[in-house]
């Protein structure tokens, strides 16, 4: 997406980092991403109750014109208990933005 690869115009490419665009963090690093979840061995009737969660967090940031894209994953190993995340992109994105936040922070 970032090469301008794919078979869309150029519309669409404006749009859909207009809304991945999600905010600036530490050292003036532009943020995009996405996330997904799912869960692990879930019940033919929708219901994931109990079941261990998949998470994922994609995107790129910008920092002095140059262009890095992440990918973070999860999958729960143990079943999640009520206080945690329900949603398991939500752990992947927090990882991220600790992980991008300390690389910039060493290159500085």
């Amino acid at each position: 997406m970032l090469n301008k690869e794919l078979s869309v115009n150029e519309t669409a490419y404006k749009e859909t980092i207009q809304n991945m665009y999600q905010d600036k963090l530490k050292n003036d690093v532009q943020f995009y991403g996405k996330t997904g979840s799912g869960w692990q061995k879930r019940n033919p009737n929708g219901d994931q109750k109990g079941n261990k969660r998949d998470g994922w967090y994609i995107g790129f940031v910008e920092k002095s014109n140059k262009q890095y894209v992440y990918v973070s994953k999860i999958s729960d190993k143990i079943n999640p208990t009520n206080k945690d995340v329900l949603y398991g992109g939500l752990v992947a994105k927090e990882i991220a933005i600790n992980i991008i936040n300390e690389y910039f922070e060493e290159i500085k």
